[in-house]
């Protein structure tokens, strides 16, 4: 069973990236009452999805409630793709006398993720997965540990969550994963010395810094040359686009733009078709204008989460550790495999945005 509960939102100027939150401000109004999902184009199907963790058995028939806590669609379209891994988790599941819900964080603050992980613990929740925005998100996750529930954290998370008593973290290993980024990047513009620019969200926010020095590392020794450290656009597409004209001016030799957040496609939207048949331009997350620009030829690609997976697989994950009490092979840190999309492979990512596989 899967039930997506919705709070209506009276503002919310707020972006977030998967596994990398941008956050500006927001406020608004909750209610708690169920109703049906918010139109995500999810595939349907009891059966486990193939390459995926699968359910153990629970031949008591125990009821298990489990909580997902995450942000709405509205917020940022990589959630699209959370909510229809919660979704088919909960169709998958359902045989095993278990629910599913998912319970998107309206107000996009630290404290309004920990209102609603509070909100679960008593409502009778066995099991809660958690997109972080913080440290500040860890006391909730102690506490609900405290009370025998099973906890994770997905999509983001913080270095006190380990000590929390978490059983995983399931997400991007922000570092390591954009180092190869740089690597492929380096492979993907040629052999020529040419410069590439960066665009990161903000300075100040841990995952985008893992993967600015991923990139920068990753680059380093090829014939790319990053010009600077990089810039910060925050979350205002129009800096994105200035950042995108401000390399592209400056620098003849440019070959590469290389941003650590979802724009969207809009630095990729600035460049004319003979430009963009130079200038390699990659940014995190699969949403309907990276789309748009990877089919016209203007943007190289787009470096795609499992934002599926980390609601489904948590999914099973929990309820197995429910019945078994145990956590999922490999321990506490279980990276998700980011899949860089380009023209050749769009349709397949787009297929695993909503299926899985």
């Amino acid at each position: 069973m899967f039930t997506s509960l919705s709070r209506s939102a009276s503002a919310i100027a707020a972006v977030l990236t998967a596994s990398a939150l941008l956050v500006a401000a927001a406020g608004c109004s909750a209610t708690s009452s169920p109703t049906t999902s918010s139109g995500i184009s999810a595939a349907s199907g009891t059966d486990p999805v193939a390459g995926r963790p699968t359910p153990v058995a629970n031949p008591d028939k125990k009821k298990v409630k489990i909580a997902i806590v995450d942000f709405p669609s509205q917020v940022a379209e990589v959630f699209k793709a959370s909510e229809a891994g919660a979704s088919r988790a909960g169709q998958v599941l359902a045989a095993y006398n278990v629910q599913v819900d998912y319970l998107p964080v309206t107000t996009i603050s630290a404290d309004g993720v920990n209102q609603v992980v509070r909100t679960a613990m008593n409502d009778g929740y066995d099991a809660i997965a958690v997109t972080l925005l913080g440290a500040a998100n860890c006391a909730p996750m102690k506490e609900a540990v405290a009370k025998g529930i099973k906890v994770a954290a997905i999509m983001s998370s913080a270095d006190c969550v380990e000590g929390t008593g978490a059983l995983f973290y399931h997400g991007e290993d922000s570092l390591t994963a954009w180092t190869a980024i740089g690597k492929q990047m380096a492979e993907a513009t040629g052999t020529e010395p040419c410069t590439a620019g960066v665009v990161t969200g903000f300075f100040s926010a841990p995952q985008h810094e893992a993967r600015r020095e991923g990139l920068l590392a990753g680059i380093a020794g090829s014939h790319l040359t990053a010009v600077g450290k990089g810039v910060e656009a925050g979350v205002d597409p129009a800096k994105y686009q200035a950042a995108a004209r401000d390399y592209v001016t400056a620098n003849p030799d440019l070959c590469a733009i290389l941003i650590t957040t979802g724009d969207n496609g809009a630095a990729a939207s600035t460049l004319s078709d003979e430009q963009a048949s130079k200038i390699k331009v990659i940014s995190s997350d699969l949403t309907s204008g990276t789309r748009k620009q990877i089919e016209a030829g203007k943007q190289y690609a787009a470096v795609e989460q499992d934002p599926f997976g980390s609601t489904y697989d948590s999914s099973i994950w929990l309820y197995n550790a429910v019945i078994t009490g145990n956590g999922p092979e490999g321990g506490f840190n279980q990276p998700v495999k980011n899949l860089i999309v380009t023209k050749a492979n769009l349709e397949e990512a787009l297929r695993m945005q909503t299926e899985g596989a």
